[in-house]
């Protein structure tokens, strides 16, 4: 599983939010593993939503929800601790 300091190169391909890394990176601790997995494997590693798929033996659909969901966790979280984005 990955663990959140594992995922500072997958925050600096977010450009969602605009924002320095140190704000976001207590942000995922609210995630699941699960979540932070997908994130990793889909934005650091860049693999597709099927080999992401093949490698957690989930179905490609299941991937593209969890890596919505943890990104709407995400936004929700920073609207919650910093304000507004």
């Amino acid at each position: 599983m990955c663990q959140v300091h594992d995922l500072f190169q997958f925050l600096q391909h977010l450009s969602v939010f605009g924002e320095p890394v140190d704000k976001l990176t207590p942000l995922l601790a609210k995630l699941t593993d699960r979540e932070r997995e997908v994130l990793a494997l889909y934005y650091t590693e860049e693999l597709t939503m099927s080999e992401i798929a093949s490698i957690l033996h989930i179905t490609e659909g299941r991937v593209s929800q969890l890596r919505a969901k943890a990104l709407a966790r995400l936004r929700k979280a920073f609207v919650e601790t910093y304000g507004s984005m």
